[in-house]
């Protein structure tokens, strides 16, 4: 049976909400996968524009490049790029991007004053657009940008989109970078190697020539294409061929120097030096071999040219974009290449004769040793890692690091470790990682926070209806009665249905608030008993407050998250300890805000509330998730898992940041920051009179769709002195209105044909004066739920009692 108040268009419209999410991130993933795939960056990017039309509904999309002083796009899907590139003059889009490192969204282009100029949307027509950074090595690389030809909105799902799309896109332009420059160094060595003084040829595992240079040609006295597919023997002399070393089979790691003698085309011998080595796979397999062949026919010019081959070689390594360095069998260093210099800041010297681990990061040292010992199994055995290493300024850099096993070698005798710096790369990996887990959280929240709306509108209403009827059933019948007691029960029942209610609402940020001015010293002064007999007698509790701590919250929603910390701290400390409650005033920078909390903060002074325990503490896996709604570490039917994504909820609603640090078997800290004002404290609100006092006789309007809440909230009415006219809907109360004198106007904010406000609004033209007390399980009104109503304008959250709903209908017509 399909209930009377089925919405399907609201359930196809979540739905659709979060179909387009799962694509949008399907895209992201989709877009790392090709980054990592090695996909070209230009294609890359029209894969990335074309999803940010797809999904955002944009007329163009642009990829934009910046070097030091100049701005240049470099891909564009929806139009036709300007082909120059444009200085990064103070006054563009692109120097704004550059100097604040965020995201920048523009709904009006005509409206904009941040900037005067903008690269990707010239020429374009865009009356709106938005723009991300593209972020690498500590700085602003470039920028993702989306426009349109028409003003419109830039949600922060649709910018987290761009931004998560763009995390991807500065990964593979660092990576791209770091492609071109191998590349780039692989040219140079091929360059060298054709240049080369010294002959260097390859052989093939059949021992026929696949690769000669010049010199090695020249050497033979030969063309190069004279000597490809022949065997090398066939360029010995006789005597050497006879040699029993090239009847050997090959030996993996070879690596030698061998005088020989090569039979020149012309008929003369040629004494040379042959430096040989074995070329393998990754599985080690024999693939060949390499030779290296300088003419030694004169003594003094073959050792130039073994000391020119060993500069050579040196020079390779030393410029390589990767540090090499050498191992003794006591894992301490006997050569550092010197380009350790630029990548971890230490001189060669200072490495010389220390070991590696004494400069790897503790978290990292089991897997060095595991690599160090699996390289070491065989001769010629490689392992890689990722670790930590310390560098010279105090700072971890991230290095993959790859070991091989030369011990074996006369040269060598060592581990051969070869590294490079990865800590850029793997910061944007981890970035991209944090902004897909952000982008999940919030979608989550977002949709629990739909799921609470939904259940706090219907199921407050039934709870109305339950909690009324109840109290005015309990009125009339005798004291010590049987039914008295179970009237009771049903609305203690109904009570904490609501309170639960209460809860889904505040964690998802979506509750009705009253803010005032407060002192929070004050609030943790006046809690204080309460909090004593709440915690227990076997846990001390000390409240140390600085006075005038004065923010703009709701009060009981202040003590609410005061209390709940307490239960948590209480609930920390089984066998008895210490609770400790501080309030005090601190300022907040934009980098305070990124260090403790992970986002900016504005900057000013703010009043910190601490709870301090003395407990169980925390994991750092339990933290990362402790905020969570229905995260909980108590065993089964303990906790609902709700407390502390309250406390979260309430703190992220009344403007304020929360942060938790705890260590196991060293207690936890809950810091709460909110926004310090100038205002004096507000005096405390005086309660209102009880039920049937005061002026009576007044006529109100009850306007509800809930046939059940309707009836109860008029026999409430009735009871507290009120005439009571009743609609079932704004419509019906439009023309009941205007027939008879109407004091008070009690409606339903969520109605069908017409709700709340806009009944409010039309009699508001027809009478200014009118005044109206709105009631709803729940609301979307931001301004209502800030807790800001016009004056004559009131309202009253459900589920309400007959004393609530009598008193607020008695402040309203009193004020």
């Amino acid at each position: 049976m399909v209930p009377d108040d089925f919405r399907p268009d609201e359930v196809s419209t979540v739905s659709r909400e979060l179909d387009r999410r799962s694509r949008q991130q399907s895209d992201v993933a989709r877009l790392g996968v090709l980054a990592l795939s090695g996909v070209p960056i230009s294609d890359l990017f029209g894969e990335a524009l074309r999803s940010i039309r797809a999904h955002l509904g944009v007329a163009f999309a642009g990829v934009i490049r910046m070097d030091d002083d100049s701005a240049q796009l470099v891909a564009a899907d929806g139009f036709f790029p300007r082909a120059e590139a444009l200085p990064i003059d103070p006054g563009t889009l692109a120097a704004l991007l550059r100097s604040t490192g965020e995201p920048i969204v523009v709904p009006d282009l005509s409206q904009e004053t941040r900037f005067r100029s903008a690269l990707v949307f010239e020429s374009t027509g865009a009356k709106s657009g938005v723009a991300v950074p593209l972020r690498a090595r500590g700085g602003t690389i470039g920028g993702l940008a989306a426009g349109d030809t028409r003003t419109r909105e830039y949600p922060v799902e649709e910018v987290d989109f761009l931004q998560s799309l763009a995390n991807v896109l500065s990964a593979a332009v660092l990576r791209s970078r770091q492609d071109d420059e191998l590349r780039r160094s692989q040219n140079r060595w091929r360059t060298l190697v054709e240049n080369a003084n010294q002959g260097v040829w390859t052989i093939d595992p059949t021992g026929r020539v696949e690769y000669l240079n010049a010199r090695m040609a020249e050497l033979l006295g030969v063309r190069p294409e004279e000597v490809l597919g022949k065997r090398f023997l066939r360029f010995f002399t006789p005597a050497e061929r006879r040699n029993p070393r090239w009847r050997e089979a090959p030996v993996r790691g070879l690596r030698d120097t061998l005088e020989v003698e090569l039979l020149r085309a012309d008929g003369r011998a040629l004494r040379v030096l042959m430096s040989r080595s074995s070329l393998e796979n990754e599985r080690g397999d024999h693939q060949g071999a390499l030779g290296i062949v300088t003419d030694i026919t004169a003594r003094l010019e073959a050792a130039e040219s073994v000391a020119a081959s060993e500069r050579y070689f040196r020079s390779l390594i030393e410029n390589s974009l990767d540090s090499v360095a050498i191992i003794d069998g006591e894992n301490r260093y006997k050569y550092v290449s010197p380009n350790v210099r630029a990548v971890l800041g230490y001189h060669p010297d200072e490495l010389r004769g220390k070991s590696p681990f004494d400069f790897l990061h503790p978290d990292d040292m089991r897997a060095a040793l595991s690599c160090v010992e699996q390289a070491s199994v065989a001769p010629g055995e490689v392992s890689f890692a990722r670790v930590r290493f310390r560098h010279n300024d105090g700072t971890w850099r991230w290095i993959d690091a790859s070991v091989r096993n030369l011990l074996h070698d006369e040269i060598v005798r060592g581990l051969v470790l070869n590294w490079h710096d990865v800590t850029e790369r793997y910061q944007a990996e981890q970035a991209l990682r944090q902004s897909e887990e952000k982008l999940r959280q919030a979608q989550k929240i977002e949709a629990i926070g739909r799921l609470a709306g939904g259940i706090a509108h219907d199921f407050n209403n039934l709870l109305t209806a339950i909690l009324t009827t109840a109290q005015l059933a309990a009125m009339d019948v005798p004291e010590g009665s049987a039914l008295r007691n179970d009237l009771g029960e049903i609305r203690q029942a109904a009570e904490r249905a609501a309170g639960l209610t209460r809860q889904l609402l505040a964690f998802s940020r979506r509750q009705v608030l009253r803010p005032r001015t407060v002192d929070v010293a004050v609030v943790v002064t006046d809690l204080e008993k309460m909090l004593v007999r709440l915690i227990g007698e076997d846990i001390e509790l000390t409240a140390i407050t600085e006075p005038n701590c004065n923010v703009r919250a709701d009060p009981g929603q202040l003590e609410q998250v005061i209390m709940n910390l307490a239960l948590n701290a209480r609930d920390a400390m089984p066998r008895g300890g210490r609770l400790t409650l501080r309030t005090g005033k601190v300022d907040l920078d934009v980098e305070d805000g990124r260090r403790m909390f992970g986002c900016p903060v504005a900057r000013g002074s703010y009043v910190r509330l601490q709870v301090e325990d003395t407990g169980l503490g925390m994991d750092e896996s339990t933290l990362q998730h402790i905020f969570e709604p229905f995260f909980t570490t108590k065993e089964m039917g303990k906790g609902t898992g709700l407390g502390l994504a309250t406390v979260y909820g309430i703190v992220k609603q009344s403007g304020g940041y929360i942060r938790a640090t705890s260590h196991v078997g060293a207690g936890s800290t809950f810091e709460i920051f909110l926004p310090e004002t100038s205002e004096m404290a507000d005096a405390p609100v005086q309660r209102p009179p009880a039920i049937g006092t005061g002026k009576k006789g007044e006529t109100v309007l009850l306007v509800e769709d809930e046939e059940l809440v309707r009836i109860a909230a008029r026999k409430a009415l009735l009871h507290s002195g009120f005439h009571v006219l009743e609609a079932n809907n704004g419509v019906h109360a439009l023309k009941i209105y205007g027939l008879t004198r109407i004091d008070l106007v009690i409606t339903d904010l969520v109605m069908p044909e017409m709700g709340g406000r806009e009944l409010a609004t039309k009699l508001r033209q027809h009478n200014p004066e009118v005044k109206v007390l709105f009631t709803s399980g729940y609301t979307d009104d931001p301004t209502i739920r800030g807790g800001e109503t016009a004056r004559g304008i009131a309202f009253l959250p459900k589920p309400f009692t007959p004393e609530s709903l009598g008193q607020k209908a008695r402040e309203v017509l009193d004020g």
